[in-house]
C-alpha cells in the first residue's frame, strides 16, 4: 500500500447572533429605547418593535400596552408616562395610544394628527411635547403644558430657537401642574410651564451648560453638566436633589422621577440612585453589577437598558410591569446602524502530511 501526502482545506463558517455592546449613555434622554411609564414599561427591540408590560388603559386594542405592542411599525424613540405611550416611528412621526380623558386634554389625539415630524417625544400627566425634526418644539395638551402658558413665557425663544432634546414633567404637590424644558444647541435649559416655587426658574438660570436634562414628577429638575456632574433644582426630598448634586461622580445621564427618586448612568455604565432609602427603586440599581447604556425613573418603577441589550427594572409590579420585561430573553435598543446577523468565514486550515516516498495525494473535504 502507497503512503502519501495528505492535503486538505478546512472551512469553518459560523453565525454570529446578537447585538454589538450598547456603549454608556448612547441615547441621552428619558425615554430612548426604554421607557418607565408607571403602571407599564415599555422597552424598543434591536429591529425597532416595541414590547410593552403591565396595565393596559383605557382597553385593547387601543390601549397603552396593547397598542404598541400589536403596531406592525418600527420606531427609535419611546416615552410613557400616567396610561399614554408615545413613539416616534422611523418616517419621524409620532404614533401614541392609551389614555386621553385626563383633564379632557386629548393630547394623544393631537399628536397623533400633527403632520410634524420629529425625533423625540416625551409625555407627562395632561400632556406630552415633541422635538422637530428642524429643532423646534411642539407641545400637545392641556394649557399648562403649552409654552405660551404658566409662570414665564418662553414661547418666543421655543419658536424661534433650535433644541437638541425636550423633557416634561409635573409637580404632584402644587396641583398636578405640568411643565416642561429643551436644551438648546448651546446647552442651556429653556423652561415653561408651571412653577409655584420657583425651582424650573432655577434650574433653567444654571450658568453651566448641560448635555442632557430631565423633568420630573415631583417638582424637580436635573441635568447633566458639561464635564459629566449632576446638577438638580427642586423639593429635596430623602435627598433627591441634595445626593446627586454632592456627588463627585461623572455620568452621561440623569433620569429624575416621582416620590423622590433621582438616577445616574455613571460614566463607567454603572448606576447610581438617590432618594427613599426603603424603596427598591433605589435600592435594586444601586446593587446592580451590570453596566448600562440608559436609565428611565417614573412614579413607581426604575427601568434601565444594559449595554449588553436586556432590560432590567425595579418597583412596583402591576401587572408584570417589573417581572415582564426582568424575564425577558430579547435585545432591546434601537440603533439604526443595526446589521443583521453576519455568516463568518474565517481563513481556511491547510494540514499536510508527508509520506517517505514524498508521493502527493489530494483529497477534496466536503
Amino acid at each position: 500500500m502507497r503512503s502519501g501526502r495528505l492535503r486538505y482545506i478546512v472551512a469553518t463558517a459560523c453565525l454570529v447572533v446578537g447585538a454589538a455592546a450598547l456603549a454608556p449613555g448612547a441615547w441621552g434622554y428619558d425615554g430612548g429605547s426604554v421607557a418607565a411609564g408607571d403602571y407599564a414599561n415599555c422597552a424598543i427591540r434591536t429591529d425597532g418593535h416595541i414590547d410593552c408590560w403591565g396595565r393596559d388603559w383605557p382597553v385593547p386594542p387601543y390601549g397603552s400596552v396593547s397598542g404598541p405592542n400589536g403596531s406592525t411599525d418600527t420606531f427609535t424613540q419611546i416615552s410613557a408616562f400616567n396610561g399614554a405611550t408615545c413613539a416616534v416611528d422611523v418616517s419621524s412621526r409620532l404614533r401614541c395610544w392609551g389614555a386621553d380623558t385626563y383633564a379632557q386634554s386629548g393630547f394623544l389625539g393631537e399628536a397623533n394628527a400633527s403632520s410634524g415630524t420629529f425625533t423625540q417625544v416625551a409625555v407627562t400627566y395632561q400632556g406630552a411635547c415633541g422635538l422637530q425634526t428642524d429643532g423646534h418644539v411642539t407641545c400637545f395638551g392641556g394649557w399648562q403644558i403649552q409654552p405660551s402658558a404658566g409662570q414665564f413665557d418662553t414661547a418666543g425663544l421655543l419658536s424661534t430657537g433650535t433644541y437638541t432634546q425636550v423633557s416634561v414633567g409635573s409637580n404632584v404637590q402644587e396641583g398636578y401642574g405640568d411643565y416642561g424644558c429643551a436644551l438648546s444647541t448651546a446647552g442651556h435649559a429653556v423652561c415653561w410651564g408651571w412653577d409655584w416655587s420657583g425651582y424650573v426658574a432655577s434650574f433653567a438660570s444654571h450658568p453651566t451648560a448641560f448635555t442632557q436634562i430631565s423633568a420630573g414628577t415631583y417638582g424637580q429638575v436635573c441635568g447633566v453638566e458639561v464635564g459629566g456632574r449632576i446638577f438638580c433644582a427642586g423639593p429635596d426630598a430623602y435627598g433627591s436633589v441634595s445626593g446627586p448634586d454632592a456627588s463627585t461622580d461623572t455620568f452621561t445621564q440623569v433620569s429624575t422621577g416621582h416620590f423622590g427618586v433621582t438616577c445616574g448612568v455613571k460614566t463607567d455604565g454603572h448606576l447610581r440612585c438617590w432618594g427613599n432609602p426603603y424603596t427598591s427603586m433605589v435600592i435594586g440599581p444601586n446593587a446592580s453589577t451590570d453596566t448600562f447604556a440608559e436609565i428611565s425613573v417614573s412614579y413607581d418603577s426604575v427601568c434601565a437598558l444594559t449595554t449588553s441589550g436586556h432590560v432590567r427594572c425595579w418597583g412596583t409590579d402591576f401587572s408584570g410591569s417589573i417581572s415582564g420585561p426582568n424575564a425577558s430573553t430579547a435585545l432591546y435598543g434601537y440603533r439604526a446602524d443595526a446589521t443583521p446577523p453576519v455568516l463568518s468565514v474565517p481563513d481556511p486550515i491547510t494540514v499536510e502530511a508527508t509520506g517517505p516516498d514524498g508521493a502527493a495525494v489530494d483529497f477534496a473535504v466536503t
